[in-house]
């Protein structure tokens, strides 16, 4: 379920800006759309700094003409540059700890009308789950209920959920010592990944965990050590060939509304995809999601994701992520608008929507996908990767290299759709263009000397 509130009477921008007064951190006005495409409606505050994530969702609302505001969005994220997006809020970070956060925020809700405060990225999901006690008495929380955030986020606790459903895993052990390990590892022969129970150890600060996965036993020893420190359990798995795929959803007390499928072209360990293909859901894969969504009775928008052997035609389900997802943008392009569902679901009531969504559409994230396919480059030439890819979360799937030239003669044609870019908002695709010139052509030029 999803926790209630009740909205208020619109107030203005200059209003809100000046009731929020925090020391070092004033309010600040945004990009502001010239004109609606649909009728006013209400006013949403969106929390997080994921472009991925962040600018869909502000496109999806703000064209059907609900106020967007944010919070806790860095000063040179393309975010800012969205027409849809009426005002960046600078609430303290959250790395600066709830004793500060927490009533800049409280003191924000207080004063708005906001209908909906959505923590749209896994760092301020995290966050708010912590202190929503605090929080959702002033406002609806556009959340899942805290029983299912705890269950769903526990990779180890829906790998149990799962199995008792009857749906696919791979072989797991969960692991709280080193001597556990050894043991796990003896069972196990090939690449195994190791990963948290949980991406984020939001006690100690909201960053996240990548996971990872070792061909080799004592650089998996040795990253295990590392995440022990740091988490009480770990989770050791086996590794499933294929590729990963996402069942993308809109659920009510544990039915589907809406579902959309994609599979990854180019993805990486530890950021999801970074270049994907829309599909027709699989009804194996849907009827897997639909029995874990009855299991624990989920009441908001999610993706579960599998690996998938295209050759055995073997499958697993690999965990169940409670929020918005990185490949949201290519659903969008297909005609799935989970945020505007969300919104109305939550807001109205709703559970019938009417959407054909196209498939075989792909779309990448110019950014992310451009590093990807450098990085495979680089990979195929000197025949090894670099040392750091695991724990920054950058190990890549296997292509060829004729899929690899496929793919890149696809970006220069414009085959694809881009996930910053948009007709009616292409100042965030400009402001990524400049970003990514001034970050890439430095370091490219150097490497080329």
């Amino acid at each position: 379920m999803i926790s209630a509130g009740t909205g208020m009477e619109t107030t203005t921008l200059v209003d809100r800006a000046d009731c929020v007064s925090v020391p070092g951190h004033a309010a600040s006005s945004g990009s502001v759309a010239s004109q609606c495409l649909s009728p006013r409606r209400g006013e949403v505050l969106l929390l997080g700094d994921d472009t991925r994530t962040m600018l869909p969702v502000i496109r999806s609302l703000g064209r059907k003409g609900v106020a967007v505001d944010a919070a806790w969005v860095s000063d040179r994220s393309p975010i800012r540059s969205s027409r849809y997006l009426r005002t960046v809020h600078e609430l303290p970070r959250l790395d600066e700890g709830p004793e500060c956060w927490v009533p800049a925020l409280e003191a924000l809700v207080h004063c708005s009308s906001y209908e909906l405060v959505i923590p749209v990225t896994e760092p301020a999901l995290f966050a708010l789950q912590e202190q929503r006690h605090r929080l959702e008495t002033g406002v609806r929380l556009g959340m899942i209920d805290s029983d299912v955030f705890i269950a769903t986020s526990d990779k180890g606790m829906m790998q149990r959920i799962a199995e008792r459903a009857g749906i696919p895993t791979p072989r797991s052990w969960s692991v709280d010592s080193m001597a556990q390990l050894d043991a796990a590892l003896a069972q196990q022969n090939g690449p195994v990944v190791v990963k948290p129970t949980c991406s984020i150890a939001i006690d100690d600060s909201p960053l996240k965990h990548f996971v990872q996965i070792f061909d080799d036993r004592s650089e998996c020893r040795f990253a295990a050590r590392t995440m022990l420190d740091r988490f009480e359990s770990i989770v050791l798995q086996e590794y499933v060939a294929g590729r990963g795929c996402g069942v993308e959803f809109l659920a009510r007390n544990g039915e589907m509304l809406v579902t959309f499928q994609h599979r990854r072209l180019h993805e990486t360990s530890g950021h999801g995809s970074t270049y994907r293909e829309g599909q027709v859901p699989s009804p194996e894969l849907a009827n897997a999601t639909q029995r874990l969504l009855r299991a624990v009775n989920y009441t908001g928008v999610g993706m579960c994701e599998f690996r998938v052997d295209d050759e055995t035609g073997r499958w697993v389900f690999v965990e169940l992520n409670p929020r918005f997802w990185g490949s949201l943008p290519l659903a969008a392009a297909s005609g799935v608008d989970f945020p505007w569902y969300l919104y109305q679901l939550l807001t109205e009531g709703r559970t019938d929507f009417d959407c054909q969504p196209r498939s075989g559409l792909r779309s990448r994230n110019l950014s992310a996908d451009l590093r990807w396919m450098w990085r495979a480059l680089i990979r195929r030439g000197t025949g090894a990767s670099a040392v750091h890819e695991q724990t920054c979360g950058w190990r890549l799937n296997e292509v060829s290299g004729g899929r690899l030239l496929c793919d890149a003669m696809r970006l220069l044609l414009w085959r694809d759709s881009i996930d910053s870019f948009a007709r009616d908002d292409w100042r965030p695709f400009v402001r990524e263009l400049l970003r990514l010139c001034q970050r890439r052509l430095p370091a490219i030029a150097q490497r080329t000397r």
